[in-house]
């Protein structure tokens, strides 16, 4: 079966408001959105850059590891702005 770029990241997005408590998938999580999935990397797009360099520094790795259960497969997590700016 496939899934969809959007379906996995519905799935990450249930599984970190699981594991996360509210005030910090709120703020931190509940706004990102994905903006593109090949075969080795997931982008997800941020608000702006104070989110996107908050979330590099404390919750990619679990990002990395709830992509990883939902998919089967470890990806490079990508992260940029809405207004464009890349994080790898």
């Amino acid at each position: 079966m496939t899934i969809s770029s959007q379906q996995l990241w519905n799935r990450v997005l249930e599984r970190l408001k699981e594991q996360l408590n509210r005030p910090t998938y709120e703020t931190w999580i509940q706004n990102t959105t994905i903006d593109g999935l090949d075969s080795e990397s997931i982008t997800i797009t941020t608000p702006n850059a104070f989110v996107m360099n908050h979330l590099q520094k404390h919750y990619l790795d679990i990002i990395s590891d709830t992509v990883t259960e939902c998919l089967g497969k470890s990806l490079e997590i990508r992260l940029k702005t809405q207004q464009g700016k890349n994080l790898t």
